[in-house]
């Protein structure tokens, strides 16, 4: 259990790593049915951005975790940002 200033980062990351998840479940789906390659890569770009941002936002965590002091607050500040406004971007 994350407990402090980051437990409130915890409930903006979910919506959007279960979105890209749904984005993972598609392209199997694509893949499943033997749909023609164009088609089943239709959706391959957001799924990697998607997936971009998930990883940004689990080294943003870290980094969070991490930080203490002055420095500490600049960091959470800029991992709050993410988690606020770029995150979200990738969500449904």
């Amino acid at each position: 259990m994350v407990e402090g200033p980051l437990a409130a980062l915890l409930p903006v990351a979910v919506p959007p790593v279960e979105h890209a998840g749904g984005c993972r479940a598609a392209l199997e789906h694509h893949d499943a049915h033997a749909v023609a390659p164009v088609e089943a890569l239709a959706n391959a770009t957001p799924y990697l951005q998607a997936f971009g941002h998930v990883v940004v936002a689990w080294l943003w965590l870290d980094i969070a975790l991490a930080s203490g002091g002055d420095a500490g607050r600049g960091r959470l500040a800029a991992a709050r940002y993410f988690f606020d406004y770029e995150l979200p971007k990738i969500g449904p």
